[in-house]
């Protein structure tokens, strides 16, 4: 079978995606969403300790991107997640940073048992 070619509005659509997940508010506020199944716009706000009219700035980007979705009860608008998959990146990413960190502190280390080069 034949790789997938993908085309340039697909480069487009994916890069609109990484865009969205690119601002560390917004992350916090997908977190927020898989712990918790829901906020409303309120509790964003309060969680993020941000401005009412930033808290919805970025949940309509995540909206807009359909990684959240939400729901009318009464007066309020409860977010939550629709598309789980941006998580598999998410792990696939801090998984990559802490092996990153971990050769850091290797390289601050001796290991036990070994000699300590000479300056």
């Amino acid at each position: 079978m034949a790789e997938k070619q993908i085309t340039e509005e697909g480069f487009v659509q994916i890069a609109k995606k990484f865009k969205v997940l690119g601002d560390p508010a917004r992350l916090q506020i997908l977190d927020f969403l898989r712990q918790r199944g829901d906020l409303s716009v309120g509790e964003v706000t309060e969680r993020l300790q941000c401005s009412q009219p930033n808290a919805s700035r970025h949940l309509g980007k995540l909206f807009d991107a359909r990684l959240i979705a939400r729901r009318r009860e009464g007066n309020a608008v409860h977010y939550f997640i629709e598309d789980f998959s941006v998580f598999g990146l998410c792990e696939a990413m801090c998984g990559r940073l802490e092996k990153e960190a971990e050769g850091r502190l290797e390289s601050l280390y001796v290991t036990p048992g070994s000699t300590v080069p000479s300056a």
